[in-house]
Order: C-alpha cells, then sequence, then structure tokens
C-alpha cells in the first residue's frame, strides 16, 4: 500500500499500473488516482463562459478566460493564424530556478484561444464542440448538428439537454444512449425509438417508463398493451405540465429501485473492469471508454492503447501518461494538457501538431522546443534529460502541473462538477478560486411562480424575458429553436438554467470511483442457493438504495 501525497489515504498499487509506468518511463507516483484526476481536471474548463475580447484583433469574443486573465486571449481565427508564433516567447532554461516556476511565466506570456473548437458552422456558446453545425450551448461535442444545451454528444441531430449521446435523433434529457430516437427522460437505452423514460433498454419503441426491457413495444411501466391501448393510456400522462412531468419523474424513480441493476454498463470486454466500457481489453479502472487496450485510470476515450491516469482523453492515442484532453492523435505524451497530434511531448499546454516538445505553450507544428525555444536535436535531448534529472530529485518528476500554475481556478474547472468543494477546502487543497463567476442574478422580468405551467399556455413573447433558475438563482432565457423544440414534442419549460441543467445530468450518472461488492441476488431459479457469491467491480458504492446484480443474474432479470 501507498499513501497519498496529496489527501493521505492508503491506496493500492498494482502490477498493471506499474507496468504501464515503466513502459511510459516514468516513475510511480505517491498519489491517489482521485487526487490525480483532481490536479487534471482543473486544467479543463468546459461551461464557464465570459464575455471577453480578443488581445489582438480587439473584437468582442465568449472565452473560457475573464477579462482580468493574467496571459492574452486571442479569438480562434487569430489563435490559429500565422500571424503570431509562440516560438517569439521562447525561454531560456535557468538552471537555479524551479521548472514548474519557468512554466509559469511562460503560460502567462503566451496567449491562448479563448475557446477550444474546430471545424463548426454557425455555433454560438460552444467549447471543446468541433465538426458541428448549428448547435447552441454544447460541451464537448463531436459532429452535433442542430443540438441545444448538450454535453459530450457525437454524431446527434437536434438533440437537446442530453448528455454522452451518440448516433441519436430528436432526444430530450437522455444520458448514455445509443442509437435511439426520440427517445426522451431516459438513460442507457440504445437502439430505440419513440419512448420516454426508459432505463437500461435494448431495440425498444413506443414504451413508457419501462426498465431492462429487450425488443419490446406498447409497454407501459412494463406492463405489455396493444397498439391501440397503448395509444389511448399514453395520453394521461401529461408531459406539457411542468408540475405533471416532475411528479411522473419522481414515479418513475421509485419504480426504477424495483428493478436490479447490472454492476456495470460494459459491452464486448474482456478482463475489464470501470463503467460504460464498449470493446476493450485488459482496460481496468477505466470509465467511457471506446475499443481500449491496455489502459488504467482512464476516463473517456477512444482508440486508446498503453495509457495510464488521463481523462477526456480523445482520440486515438498510444503511450499516454497523466494528461487531460491530451490524447488526440498523440503517441508518447505525458503531463499534458490538449495537446493534440503531438509525439513526444512532456509537460506541455495547447500545443499541436508538435514533436519532442518539453515544457511548451502554445506551439503548432514544432519540434525540438523547450520553453518554446528551438534546439538542435543533440541540445534538446541533452537539456531534456538536465530538466527531467531534477525534476526526480525535487520528487516532481510523473506528477502532473501544480494547482498554482492552472489558468483556470478550481471552481471554473469540471474538477468542481465531479469532485465539488467549498472554497476553504479547496484553498486549503492548494486550489485557486474565483468568487466572481459570470452570470447575472436579480434581473428577472418574470418570477418563476407566474411562469405558465402548461407549454400551450406560454406565448412567443416568453424569449424576451429574463427567468431565475430555481436551482443557483441565476437569471437565463428560452431562445426561440428551445422553445420550438418543446412546442413541438409538447414538453413543459425548464425551471433550471443552462449550466444547472447539464451539471444535474452529471450528477445523475454514477461516480468515477469503484467499489468491491457481492452480487446482492438472492432470488430462486439462478445457479446458487441463497444469495449469489460473485463479487465485481461496481460504481454502485453501498451506501446507494440499487440492487446490483452481477452479470449472469442481471441477465436471467431482464425480459
Amino acid at each position: 500500500m501507498s499513501t497519498c501525497k496529496q489527501c493521505k489515504a492508503q491506496f493500492e498499487v498494482g502490477e498493471q499500473e506499474k507496468k504501464l509506468a515503466t513502459a511510459c518511463g516514468v516513475p510511480l507516483i505517491p498519489q491517489c488516482h482521485t487526487c490525480r484526476r483532481k490536479a487534471r481536471m482543473q486544467w479543463r474548463n468546459e461551461i464557464v463562459l465570459y464575455n471577453n475580447t480578443c488581445s489582438l484583433c480587439h473584437k468582442d469574443i465568449v472565452a473560457v478566460y475573464p477579462k482580468d486573465s493574467v496571459f492574452p486571449v486571442y479569438c480562434e481565427d487569430c489563435w490559429w493564424s500565422d500571424i503570431w508564433s509562440a516560438e517569439d516567447y521562447g525561454m531560456d532554461f535557468k538552471q537555479d530556478v524551479p521548472f514548474f516556476k519557468q512554466f509559469h511565466e511562460l503560460l502567462k506570456a503566451v496567449p491562448r484561444p479563448g475557446l477550444t473548437v474546430s471545424n463548426n458552422t454557425n455555433c454560438a456558446y460552444v467549447n471543446y464542440t468541433n465538426y458541428s453545425n448549428g448547435s447552441y450551448f454544447t460541451f464537448g461535442c463531436k459532429e452535433a448538428n442542430g443540438c441545444l444545451y448538450s454535453w459530450r454528444t457525437e454524431h446527434c441531430n437536434d438533440c437537446v439537454d442530453s448528455s454522452q449521446l451518440t448516433n441519436s435523433e430528436y432526444c430530450f434529457e437522455s444520458i448514455d444512449c445509443e442509437k435511439c430516437y426520440r427517445v426522451h427522460f431516459s438513460r442507457n437505452a440504445i437502439n430505440c425509438n419513440e419512448s420516454f423514460f426508459l432505463l437500461n433498454c435494448v431495440s425498444c419503441s413506443d414504451c413508457f417508463g419501462c426498465v431492462n426491457l429487450t425488443r419490446k413495444s406498447c409497454c407501459i411501466f412494463n406492463k405489455q398493451y396493444s397498439k391501440e391501448e397503448y395509444a389511448q393510456k399514453i395520453k394521461q400522462y401529461d408531459l406539457s405540465s411542468f408540475k405533471e412531468l416532475q411528479k411522473i419523474k419522481r414515479e418513475f424513480h421509485s419504480f426504477s429501485l424495483k428493478f436490479s441493476r447490472k454492476y456495470g454498463n460494459n459491452n464486448n470486454c474482456e478482463v475489464c473492469t470501470g463503467d460504460t466500457l464498449s470493446h476493450c481489453k485488459d482496460v481496468n479502472n477505466c470509465f467511457s471508454i471506446v475499443k481500449g487496450w491496455n489502459c488504467f485510470d482512464v476516463y473517456s476515450g477512444e482508440d486508446i492503447k498503453d495509457a495510464l491516469s488521463c481523462d477526456i482523453a480523445g482520440w486515438p492515442g498510444e503511450l499516454v501518461y497523466n494528461n487531460i484532453s491530451g490524447c488526440v492523435n498523440a503517441y508518447d505524451v505525458k503531463c499534458c494538457s490538449t495537446c493534440w497530434s503531438c509525439a513526444r511531448a512532456e509537460y506541455c499546454d495547447n500545443c499541436h501538431h508538435s514533436e519532442d516538445i518539453f515544457g511548451c505553450v502554445g506551439l503548432k507544428k514544432n519540434q525540438y522546443c523547450i520553453l518554446n525555444k528551438t534546439y538542435t536535436k543533440e541540445e534538446y535531448e541533452k537539456l531534456r534529460q538536465t530538466i527531467v534529472e531534477s525534476l526526480k530529485e525535487a520528487g516532481e518528476y510523473g506528477f502532473f502541473f501544480p494547482a498554482w500554475a492552472s489558468p483556470h481556478a478550481y471552481n471554473e474547472s469540471i474538477a468542481q462538477d465531479y469532485y465539488p468543494l467549498t472554497k476553504e477546502d479547496a484553498r486549503i487543497n492548494g486550489f485557486q478560486w474565483r468568487d466572481n463567476l459570470p452570470g447575472t442574478k436579480g434581473k428577472e422580468t418574470i418570477a418563476q411562480e407566474d411562469m405558465p405551467d402548461c407549454i400551450d399556455a406560454v406565448e412567443d413573447s416568453i424569449t424576451n424575458e429574463v427567468l431565475a433558475c430555481i436551482e443557483c438563482n441565476r437569471n437565463y432565457k428560452i431562445i426561440k429553436q428551445e422553445l420550438t423544440f418543446y412546442r413541438k414534442e409538447n414538453f413543459a419549460l425548464p425551471r433550471m438554467c443552462p449550466q444547472c441543467r447539464i451539471r444535474g445530468r452529471l450528477h445523475m450518472k454514477n461516480s468515477l470511483e469503484l467499489y468491491h461488492r457481492q452480487c446482492m441476488c438472492s432470488l430462486s431459479g439462478h445457479d446458487h442457493t441463497g444469495q449469489c457469491t460473485r463479487e465485481f467491480e461496481t460504481t454502485y458504492s453501498p451506501e446507494r438504495p440499487e440492487k446490483v446484480f452481477c452479470e449472469q443474474c442481471y441477465q436471467k432479470e431482464v425480459v
């Protein structure tokens, strides 16, 4: 057992982690995986947006950095242009000054892109969204067309208020669904259509309030009806009324707790532990991975091989270690943030299409650079080794960047979404904190109690009103595209701001922690007497109310 340098918790280092650390050329660091993830995640701000001004062309922009940032902030066009060069900010490495202090001085000088976006058309208020068209307030999305208020959706059209959907259309308030059409208020649905309130359903259509069903149609709360009966029965559920909708949500939640849950939503995996894994082998303590091989402690990625301790990894990546947003077309990339199409990069931030770089910021198509200064191959290799040895002597090599060097405050970053801290606790742990996050309060022009309960009573003028979130009191508005969608689907208006809706869906998902548990099944007709003795790793903590089954027992209960 090892003791975490940060939180003092005991944690175990297994053989796979040891071998991956050796393959990546880094020492095993005395830091638990949760503290590693907090350190990385505070370098990624997805949804906290500020009004800013491009420091180069001076046009008004939206950015993840406030106007009082210590570094220049450029619009997308200026940052990717040839008007400026990050090499102009190159620094000589000083032997008598700590490396991270020198890196931080460089980071404060080099311009940063206000948003991380590429190849979008007619998209507004989006970040980490690429190859999309006509989307609004979407984050971490790829090929999202006409999507609103969504998070990490890929290859989707016209989805609203949904998270982690793939290849789906016209879905609303749904999470972790794949190949779905007009599936609303659902989780873990695959190849379903024209349905509402599904949980763990496959190939279902025209169903309402159903759990653990496969290849079913015309079911309501798991009860089978004829097509005519279903059409008549479904009319009693009024989703156009906000009050009725909340009542139905509570009813479905209570109903769902009567059914077993599989320990993890993994598909076609071999020797794996984690959740939401697909087509993986030897992938452990990992989450939301598609086509992964030999990975440990990785969250969110595709085509990832030989990876250790990475988050929002992207695709593809090989031999990657302790990165955030840094495994897009990556090879041998270590301790980096948002470095795409890079090879043999270490301790770099916002670098792209570069190789053999160390401690660099904002480079594009460069090689043999340290602190943005270019060297010959021989000079680079010698100086790099000198810096690595100094970091090893200080016990810092292998750790991510220190918290004080981050361009974001903890409560601006996704770390606050996954691991919420108070201001006091954040400061105690060395994280930065920003008191005045963007947004207004108290400017509403209509009170929540005065909002129409039913969508039929909502007038076009609602798009001119300023509303107040029932969760955080932040002001927000209803846009025209959004209102059109609610009217078309006959859904009540939301009472929470977009940020709280996105975060609310995230909190509906299980945590990024695994718990060793025993199958809770004690049903007859299975291959055991009394309670099943199979054990597994699961994201369901022992305190949760769900009945968690092993694969074999769960499949016995799926209808």
